[in-house]
This record gives C-alpha cells, structure tokens and sequence, in this order.
C-alpha cells in the first residue's frame, strides 16, 4: 500500500495549492488545510488588501465631511451676513457627498468579498 507522504496533504502541485487557497471561503474548514508558503502569503496580501480598503472607506467619510464643513466655514468667512448658513450647508452637502460615496464602495467591496465565495461554490458544483 502507498501512501502519501504528511507534507504534500493530498496535493498534486504547489500550484493546486495556491489555486485551492483563493478558491476557499473565509470560514471553511478547509482554510486548516496547510497551505505552501507562497499561497498563504497571496492569500494574506488579498486580505490585508482588503482590510485596508475597508479603512480607506472611513478615511474618506470623515475627510469628505470635513471638506464640507471647511467650504462652508470659508463662504461664512467671505459672506458674514449669513449667519452659520454656510457651515450647516457644507457640513450637511459634505454629510450627504459622504454618505453616498461610502455607499457605493462599500458595495463595490462586497461584492469584491462574495467573488471569493463564488469562486468556491462555482469550484464545488464542478467536481
């Protein structure tokens, strides 16, 4: 009888494996599985790639209400008869600005993070 031996894990190629570690989702237990160094570190670049595009989706959120308040605060500067219209106007247009960018990269990121799952339904229906 012949057996494999504990280190290749039922893996023909480093390059199966690689290609089975995009293909896994976040929650399998199939991520136990231990992977070739080069494809735990494409799957650990993916992941922080991610990650800190979900940060950069904050940063831009404050940075576009900030950017309101400070056009409203220099239209309040170059038009004092106005009272604080100009702040309330640019905090809320930067508020509103904000709220829809947010919106819509926050899709566009989910639907980046369900491509992974797709990825291994679509891998599970043709075996």
């Amino acid at each position: 009888m012949k057996t494999m031996p504990a280190s290749d894990n039922n893996f023909d190629s480093d390059s199966q494996r690689e290609n089975d570690a995009d293909r896994v989702p976040a929650f399998s237990p199939k991520r136990l599985i231990p992977l070739s160094p080069t494809a735990r570190r494409n799957r650990d670049l993916k992941e922080t790639r991610i990650g800190w595009k979900m940060a950069a989706l904050g940063w831009e959120f404050s940075s576009q209400v900030v950017a309101g308040v400070a056009l409203g605060w220099g239209v309040d500067y170059f038009y004092p008869n106005m009272g604080h219209w100009g702040i309330i106007g640019g905090a809320t247009a930067g508020v509103l600005v904000a709220v829809s960018t947010f919106i819509r990269n926050a899709l566009k990121l989910n639907s980046e993070l369900e491509g992974f799952g797709k990825k291994a339904k679509d891998s599970a229906k043709n075996e």
